[in-house]
């Protein structure tokens, strides 16, 4: 963790209570401890991913300038949880966005999301044609078996994917470029998917990452640095980390992720975040 001086210095300078980012911030906590409840009531395996799971380990809690929260869960477990969570979840306070209970929302592979109801986010995917929901939210990423291959391959592999599966996943513009890769891209994706799949078939699936769709490690991460979870500290609560956390963001961020990023790196996520739509208002109109 780093020091606690330091520490102090950027909550003042990026979340300081009562500021707003610290309200979403409280917000996104309610909703990370119903997940915990659930998991712990049902024996569901999850873990702190991503940059919630840099944040427990260097801040003790949220990164400073951070506005979301990442878990990931086996497929076994994340399956599991799709089943039983709509039923005990807090329904006036919270909302499970699959791709079966909010179609318009085009969640795609190893995803899906709890929403706080009478909240708002807006990021620049947000989609207004359509309506779904837009409640500030925590991330449920599916981790799968991944195959031991080299480096360079799995690289490789997961931009191709991630291209072409993102090119439909969100609105394009039209244009002669986007054109042809509508028809370019679902072969390549095909093809792609294909090859993975025998890349599964000769090689042992020792280890564990996001989707290819959606994965943002640099390397899958073995088993058993995943597995059995452990504990850790995060805005004064106990949460469900991997066996290895060091070997984690390491397979995330590589071996500076200790290291603070410039202050012009140390931005939201989000475009627009409001932890109470009761209290925000445009137009003289109560955002929903």
């Amino acid at each position: 963790m780093i020091d606690a001086e330091l520490q102090e210095e950027l909550r003042k300078q990026y979340n300081p209570e009562g500021s707003p980012k610290r309200e979403v911030q409280l917000c996104l906590m309610e909703i990370l401890v119903e997940l915990d409840r659930i998991c712990r009531a049902e024996g569901l395996t999850y873990f702190l991913d991503y940059g919630t799971l840099l944040g427990a380990y260097r801040h003790g809690g949220f990164i400073p300038w951070d506005d979301d929260v990442d878990v990931s869960m086996p497929s076994a477990d994340f399956r599991r949880f799709q089943q039983v969570a709509p039923g005990l979840l807090d329904g006036e306070r919270f909302f499970l966005q699959t791709p079966k209970s909010d179609r318009a929302a085009h969640m795609g592979h190893g995803l899906m999301k709890i929403r706080r109801n009478g909240t708002l986010s807006i990021n620049r995917a947000s989609d207004f044609h359509v309506t779904y929901h837009r409640g500030l939210s925590i991330d449920i990423f599916e981790s799968v078996p991944t195959p031991a291959v080299s480096r360079p391959f799995f690289r490789w592999m997961n931009r191709r994917v991630g291209k072409s599966f993102g090119f439909f996943a969100y609105p394009k513009p039209m244009s002669f470029g986007n054109i042809i890769r509508w028809f370019l891209f679902p072969v390549e994706y095909g093809l792609m998917k294909g090859l993975w799949a025998v890349a599964g078939a000769l090689r042992p699936k020792d280890r564990e990452a996001g989707t290819l769709e959606r994965n943002d490690t640099r390397y899958p991460t073995l088993k058993t640095d995943l597995y059995p979870t452990g504990e850790l500290a995060f805005e004064g609560h106990t949460f469900c980390v991997p066996h290895n956390v060091e070997a984690r963001l390491t397979s995330i961020y590589g071996k500076g992720f200790m290291k603070l990023p410039p202050e012009k790196h140390r931005k939201m996520h989000a475009v627009f975040m409001c932890a109470d739509t009761a209290s925000c208002y445009t137009n003289n109109e109560v955002l929903r």
